[in-house]
Parts: C-alpha cells; structure tokens; sequence
C-alpha cells in the first residue's frame, strides 16, 4: 500500500481555506511538533452544588482527542459515551484541559483513575449536565517552531498584528473534518444527499493516506471482499465506531441500522462537518471576490449576539459603525434546513456554493440527523493577544483568547501564512 500522505496545503485545499491577508510575508514556521507546543484551557463556568446529581471534573489530556479519552473512561468506569456531557471537542496533538459531566459515578471513583496521558482533577457536583457550547471560550498558549528568519522578526510579528486589527477568518478548522482520516464532510454529505451506501462507504473502507497502516490494510481488505464479519477479525479495536457497524453488518442488517448504532452526537458530528465545508467554500469566495468581512456590504445579514439583522440601504451605516466598534458581525451559513440565506451580491455567492455542491436546503431536514442550520460569524476577534520570541532556538510562543467555537489554527495561520494543522 502507498505511504504517500496528504500534505497541510492540500488538506486545507480540500476543506475550502485560505490564507486572509495574504499580502503580507509570514513568519513561516512549524505547529504542533509536540503536543506541549499546542496548549488549550478551556474558560467555563459551571457553577458547584453539593446536591446535584451531576459529577463535573476537569479532564486533563495529552495524545487523546476528546471523544477518544471519553470512551476509554467510559471503559473503565464502565459507562457508555452518552453518559458524558462536554462543552466542545479538544485537540489529540496537544495538551488540553477542558471540564466533562458524568451522572452516576462516584467522584472517589473517577480520581482513581490511572490511564497514561489522561488525568482527572476537581472533581465536584453540579446540577446540570455539561452540553455543546457550555463554555467561554479557550486560552491557547502555541509555539512555532523552526522560523526559517529569525532577523526582525519583531517587527514582522507587529506587522502582521496590525494589519489582522484582532480578526482572522472564522473557517472551521481541519479538526471538524479529520486530520487522520479527512473525510467527516464526505461521510456528512452522502448523509445529507440520502445515499447511505455511499456514506457507509465512505466511513468504512474509503482510503485516506494519513491513517494508520494497519487501519488502511483493514479497509482496503473490506474494499475487495465485503466481507463484514471477516472484518471485524482485521479492524483494530481502536476503531470502535466502526467495528459496532460491522457487527450490525455482519448481521444482516441494512446500512441505516449500522449508522443508528452510533453516538448521535457523531452523526450530528458528520452532518456538521458537511455543513461546515459549505461554510469555508462561501468564505474562500468572499475574501477571493475582495468583499470584506469585518464590515457590512448591502444584502449581508449580520450577526449582533443571536439575533439577525439584514443588511439594506438605509441601515448600513449604522451597522457599519457597530460592526467597527466590536459589536456586530458579518455573518455566513452553515446551511440548514431552515437557514435563512442573504441577498445581493453577498446571497449570490451563498447560492453559488450551494448550487455548485449539488445540494438543496431542504435535504438537511430529512437526512438520517436532521439539522435546520444557522448563521456563523464570518470572522474570530483574538483577545489579549501576546508573543514571546526566541531568536536563539528559533521559536515564537503566541498566547490569546477565543470566543467559544473558534478556532485557533485560524489566528496562528495568518501569523505563518502556511497550513496550520
């Protein structure tokens, strides 16, 4: 089997990103060469009460992405993913602390725990079960390694900080979509389109270069012979998604029931992802047709907390002024259902990557998890931005806060002008 793998420029190709201010030189640099260079704590306020139901603790984690450390827990306390309540999904290739709530376990029990790279502390009872987007946001402490010039780089840092004024494009990142296996918007769309063949396919025993290579030689196998119950013999125990579908396969049963034995919060997950890929193509549009996304253009619909203002003649200047003050947001869909789409130019690209994907709004609502989409700001606005530079190792350490839902891979490429992954 080749080991040729996809590289970062590639990768973020295929999910619609694209450098910002590309105008202005990088720092260059590497991401992520150890997990300690990517660090996340999570900002959240989940008040104790020593009469709740509900256990809250902090779950520190190296080498584990979120849903993975959860099921290993679940494991070992012996409870499944769904008794989990978390806020948002943390990175594998970092070092995270994010809070988790489980019902029915004893917090003695969960300190102790002992699993390499996975640490649970301030355990504690509250009320309500964590759900997605319970949180702030995130403070990120990031290094970039090997800058190929290390002479002025001050300056450069400044340069660049300017020209951004604290707003980067708001892509989903490659997380959202798979870094090993880049295909949750693949797997979303045949969703979306009711081509569950396709989906099964997709998820099951589709190749992507960058996955382990005993995981590829298992799928390539099932590729040949669909040979389900042979390949649960083959799949590695860490695929557990996959290997619950190939038991209901192995059985008989049809690919809806093989994808109903999967978390509903990772269908939602794959739905998602698809959406979010719709979401990046729009924006890659907007900034490659010069529209700005810090400020208003007529038939914009904009984002002031939850509530939707479209944009017309008569508003504009007001909403231009509110959108410069911090206060509001140009905002582009995560199509849905019953998202509601702008008009004007702005609605013309909407339409355009919608059109050209071959999908229509209304399937959103009969697919296997039904989503009805909403509005996402098209920008992040980075708070208490700071770097440190390290001439002699070559290094910069940029520290920030986001708003929950962003993405820091998002501010770190603007600084490199490279992939970020």
């Amino acid at each position: 089997m080749p080991n040729s793998a996809i590289d970062p420029p590639e990768l973020e190709r295929r999910v619609g990103i694209r450098c910002y201010r590309s105008s202005v030189p990088g720092i260059g640099g590497s991401i992520k060469t150890q997990p300690e260079d990517f660090m996340v704590s999570e900002v959240s306020d989940i008040p104790a009460d020593p009469e709740g139901p509900h256990v809250v603790f902090t779950l520190r984690k190296r080498r584990w992405d979120t849903m993975g450390a959860l099921i290993r827990l679940g494991r070992e306390l012996g409870v499944a993913m769904q008794a989990f309540g978390f806020a948002g999904n943390k990175d594998r290739q970092a070092v995270t602390e994010q809070k988790v709530s489980l019902m029915g376990v004893e917090p003695d029990k969960l300190l102790a725990l002992s699993i390499p790279g996975i640490k649970v502390v301030d355990v504690y009872r509250t009320r309500r079960k964590i759900k997605l987007g319970m949180l702030r946001g995130n403070r990120f402490t990031i290094v970039l390694r090997d800058i190929p010039e290390p002479e002025g780089l001050g300056e450069r840092l400044d340069t660049i900080e300017e020209q951004l004024g604290g707003v980067a494009p708001n892509y989903l990142g490659i997380q959202r979509f798979g870094a090993s296996r880049p295909n949750n918007h693949l797997v979303g769309k045949a969703l979306v389109k009711g081509d569950l063949e396709g989906a099964l396919a997709e998820f099951l025993w589709a190749d992507h270069p960058n996955e382990a290579p005993r995981s590829r030689e298992a799928r390539a196998e099932l590729a040949k012979d669909r040979d389900f119950e042979g390949a649960l013999e083959r799949f590695p125990y860490g695929l557990t998604y996959e290997r619950a579908m190939l038991r209901e396969l192995s059985r008989g049963r049809p690919p809806a029931a093989a994808f109903r034995v999967i978390p509903k919060k990772l269908l939602r997950l794959l739905i998602h992802a698809y959406q979010g890929l719709l979401f990046n193509r729009i924006l890659s549009l907007r900034i490659e047709q010069g529209m700005p996304l810090d400020e208003p253009v007529k038939g914009d619909i904009l984002l002031i907390g939850w509530k939707t203002i479209p944009v017309d003649d008569e508003n504009i200047d007001r909403l231009t002024r509110i959108c410069h003050a911090g206060k509001a947001s140009v905002s582009l869909p995560l199509p849905g259902s019953k998202t509601t789409l702008a008009t004007g130019e702005p609605g013309e690209l909407e339409r355009k990557v919608i059109e050209e994907e071959g999908t229509d709004l209304s399937l959103f609502s009969s697919c296997i998890s039904s989503s009805e989409g909403t509005r996402r700001a098209a920008i992040v606005r980075y708070e208490d931005l700071s770097s440190e530079l390290d001439p002699d190792e070559r290094t910069v350490t940029l520290k920030f806060f986001l708003t929950k839902g962003a993405y820091a891979t998002n501010v770190v490429r603007e600084f490199i002008k490279g992939p970020v992954w």
